[in-house]
């Protein structure tokens, strides 16, 4: 039922669901496939403007790695600290269904609150950083807070200008 669901729009039935499908830089795109050919996601922050394959690039990683994975919007439900406690608690308390690592991917993450819910991953990171990846998405690096950089590797998605002949 969830599958049928994600195909009712255009752009989710015709996302990428593997790295060498997304169109990235080359830096990118050669990290992100190592990352798949180690069969391993680390924390990462995903920066750049809207469009830029923040989140396909994120859900790719996870779907050709194999990961079970939750997405949350940080503009939307992300907003609220009890509901990403009790949402997150729910996800990284229980045991994957291929015995693997899970991850979460934390679209629009620079819209999460930084006073309270942002200090709360913080701690999820730590808490449960042995059994889940933490995937964040941001339109601008500077409203994630110290503490999460610290925890992820961080990578700028920049669209490079074309030069008119």
């Amino acid at each position: 039922m969830m599958k049928e669901r994600e195909d009712f729009l255009w752009v989710e039935k015709y996302r990428p669901s593997k790295i060498s499908d997304c169109v990235l830089p080359s830096d990118l795109q050669e990290t992100f496939s190592e990352f798949v050919e180690k069969g391993s996601v680390p924390n990462l922050i995903l920066c750049g403007g809207p469009g830029s394959g923040k989140t396909t690039a994120a859900k790719a990683l996870c779907e050709e790695v194999g990961l079970d994975y939750l997405m949350v919007n940080g503009s939307d439900e992300g907003r609220n600290i009890d509901t990403v406690r009790t949402t997150l608690t729910q996800f990284c308390s229980s045991v994957s269904m291929t015995g693997q690592r899970k991850a979460i991917i934390m679209d629009e993450a620079d819209y999460m609150n930084p006073d309270s819910v942002q200090p709360a991953l913080r701690g999820f990171i730590e808490r449960f950083g042995n059994n889940v990846s933490f995937l964040f998405t941001a339109n601008y690096r500077s409203r994630i807070i110290d503490p999460i950089h610290s925890r992820c590797a961080v990578f700028d998605f920049v669209i490079p200008k074309f030069k008119h002949l």
